[in-house]
């Protein structure tokens, strides 16, 4: 049970990461500390060898360095976000706000500048499966969210016919802290602290990213009755248009995590 008193929904199996990264001691102490944690790892050093292992396996996690021995670490990243929503941590040894910007806007959740702490390193990818895995709450959570719903069962929204909107985790936890709010105004520290666990370090303009990112997709599912509008004085809140009376109905939760594969023995 959570400090807040909601269940956490606890894995059936070991947390699956994917290390891609040139440098074989980085990779190699990353790797070792996770499997002491009873992670599940599997390495790469370049592009080719991370996607066959995306061919096999769903991983919670890639954790990628941004330049590799036959491609850029972006290149993987846009491949990774065609097929899957896990979360994604990109280390540079070049982490200027630019790079970090793109990194964001491009679908990774988080940014280390390398050379990393091992223990700051870890503490991310905790925060980042921490936004990744689902909670357990009662169906009752599936609420009407302008013309669509909002599921905080199973971290997803969709529209009124359906389509779901491709949110990564940390796009879905910035709109359910704005759902939360209920229409309160949230400034950009609040949801930096709410949804990227880094308020001290990450620049303001990084919530401006993302809010750019959640509405373009928000959009692009045909979401309508949803404004994520920007208030005076730096803060973001949520409007919503009066739903449907169906559009309430609880929807069973089926199960506590995403399907993923297993690797071939």
């Amino acid at each position: 049970m959570s400090p807040t008193g909601v269940a956490v929904a606890q894995a059936s199996e070991p947390i699956r990461v994917l290390l891609v990264d040139p440098d074989y001691a980085h990779r190699d102490a990353l790797a070792g500390s996770l499997l002491s944690m009873g992670w599940s790892v599997r390495e790469a050093w370049d592009i080719g060898a991370a996607m066959a292992y995306l061919g096999q396996t769903a991983f919670d996690i890639v954790v990628l360095d941004d330049d590799l021995p036959d491609g850029y670490g972006f290149d993987l990243v846009k491949a990774i976000r065609d097929v899957t929503d896990c979360g994604i941590v990109m280390m540079s040894s070049r982490a200027d706000v630019t790079r970090r910007i793109l990194a964001l806007e491009m679908g990774v959740d988080d940014f280390l500048a390398k050379p990393a702490d091992l223990g700051e390193a870890l503490a991310r990818l905790k925060a980042v499966w921490r936004r990744y895995r689902p909670v357990v709450r009662p169906p009752v959570n599936v609420r009407p969210l302008g013309d669509g719903q909002i599921d905080l069962f199973h971290r997803r929204v969709t529209s009124r016919t359906g389509v779901p909107a491709p949110l990564t985790p940390l796009e879905f936890a910035l709109l359910a802290a704005l759902f939360r709010a209920s229409g309160r105004t949230l400034s950009r520290e609040q949801l930096l602290d709410e949804c990227h666990g880094d308020a001290d370090r990450a620049q303001p303009r990084t919530v401006d990213v993302m809010i750019r990112r959640l509405r373009a997709k928000l959009a692009q599912a045909d979401l309508s009755g949803v404004v994520i509008a920007t208030r005076r004085g730096g803060g973001y809140a949520l409007d919503l248009a009066e739903a449907p009376e169906s559009a309430t109905a609880p929807q069973p939760a089926s199960a506590l995590r995403p399907t993923r594969l297993l690797t071939p023995t």
